[in-house]
């Protein structure tokens, strides 16, 4: 839900952006860069989600292999546009960066949250005391 609205805030700011004032580099295929990235989004929270859950301690690696792929689909979108399209690949390759960049701003400050909060966590169970085990006392038999 989250990627959702981020997503739709971010399209309707950049695209408002590229329509009215840089008219020239909005293109037909202008709608294709927000659902990639809402896609390639999803597929990033559900990995972290999954890590998160499984493994919470690995969260800051998945999340550094995800920035890597992301990076990687990305290329590969812009190569696919330009050897399917081939017209406006500048303009549709610098809109993509300014997505890939906003959207990197984005998902790092939440990710700070997020590990900010984790540690504050972490930190508050770590120093509360363990309670004390009464423990029986036992029977020494010499035989």
């Amino acid at each position: 839900m989250l990627i959702t609205a981020i997503n739709a805030v971010v399209t309707l700011a950049l695209g408002s952006l590229f329509y009215y004032i840089w008219p020239e580099n909005y293109n037909s295929w202008f709608p294709a860069i927000p659902i990639f990235f809402w896609l390639v989004g999803l597929g990033m929270a559900i990995s972290l989600e999954l890590t998160h859950t499984e493994k919470p301690d690995s969260v800051t690696m998945t999340y550094m292999v995800a920035r890597g792929v992301k990076i990687l689909l990305t290329t590969v979108f812009i190569g696919i546009y330009a050897w399917c399209v081939r017209t406006d690949i500048k303009p549709f390759g610098l809109t993509t960066l300014a997505y890939y960049i906003t959207f990197l701003v984005i998902e790092t400050y939440l990710f700070y949250l997020y590990e900010k909060r984790r540690k504050k966590r972490n930190v508050k169970i770590d120093s509360e005391p363990e309670p004390e085990v009464e423990s029986e006392p036992e029977d020494n038999i010499d035989a």
